[in-house]
């Protein structure tokens, strides 16, 4: 709901209509949606799939298959445009140059999360805005560089907007994880151009628990391992020595930015604990 009104202030000078999957939602959500942009005279067009048959890949070529533009932009129901210049700055890169197939924005944690998931997303994408431009420039160095090639096809379609020609040729995946970074690896494989906006920014972060993070980092790691080839375990050993470095990190980095708490302290825990017991090599 937050995020549908977020959408309904945006500043754009072009028509544009909203397309939502509902898979068998309990509540009144889509009925106040569907007023909201009826009084806004916006088009909104709700497509109904069962839960069960909810996938990431083919449900997203579902809703863009009945998408009448040629730029679709994707966003979650947990992602909310954090300004009214969030679909713009996304888009422009797309509008601008007929040879960029996708462009993709930052992250920043949603208001009540805890200030030490700042650290990681904006580590995270304050790396992707080194290269805004993203294409294979050398494939030799491509194929041997696994950095390079993890770095150039991260791809997140919690914050997306994809050329439709382009996704008619190369549709995402039918994969319960990850759709959208196959889909990213092979379109700069097939010369295709991405690049990263990072002045389209949408709230969008998790708090999971303990079990919630192990359980998404294993998946993760079974994911870059099949799809990708990387592997993300490590011994028994590194687990200790990894774990202790990172939380020291974020305890100082805490205690810098005058976040030093027993909420921040737990999440901290939460996170290195969960994550890198999830890739101890069995």
């Amino acid at each position: 709901m937050k995020s549908c009104l977020a959408l309904l202030t945006q500043d754009f000078p072009y028509s544009w209509e909203l397309i939502l999957i509902d898979s068998q939602s309990q509540d009144t959500t889509n009925k106040k949606i569907a007023m909201l942009f009826k009084k806004s005279e916006k088009h909104c067009h709700v497509i109904n799939i069962k839960k069960h048959s909810f996938n990431h890949g083919s449900t997203r070529n579902k809703a863009i298959s009945s998408a009448n533009g040629d730029i679709i932009c994707l966003i979650t129901q947990d992602a909310i445009p954090r300004d009214k210049s969030w679909l713009y700055e996304l888009t422009k890169p797309l509008l601008m140059d007929a040879n960029v197939s996708a462009s993709f924005g930052r992250h920043v944690i949603h208001k009540n999360h805890p200030k030490i998931l700042s650290k990681y997303l904006d580590h995270h994408f304050d790396f992707m805005n080194s290269k805004k431009v993203r294409k294979i420039d050398n494939k030799i160095k491509y194929e041997n560089d696994i950095h390079l090639r993890q770095f150039l096809h991260f791809f997140s379609n919690n914050n997306s907007a994809i050329r439709k020609s382009v996704w008619m040729k190369n549709p995402f995946p039918k994969v319960n994880f990850g759709e959208d970074q196959i889909w990213a690896k092979k379109i700069l494989e097939l010369d295709g151009v991405i690049v990263y906006c990072d002045k389209a920014v949408v709230m969008h972060s998790h708090n999971y628990s303990l079990q919630d993070t192990f359980r998404r980092s294993k998946t993760e790691k079974e994911y870059y391992y099949k799809y990708f080839g990387y592997n993300l375990s490590i011994s028994k050993l590194n687990f200790i020595s990894t774990t202790t470095k990172l939380i020291v990190s974020d305890l100082c980095w805490l205690y810098k930015s005058k976040h030093l708490n027993l909420r921040e302290i737990l999440c901290t825990l939460i996170v290195n604990i969960g994550t890198q017991a999830a890739r101890v090599a069995l």
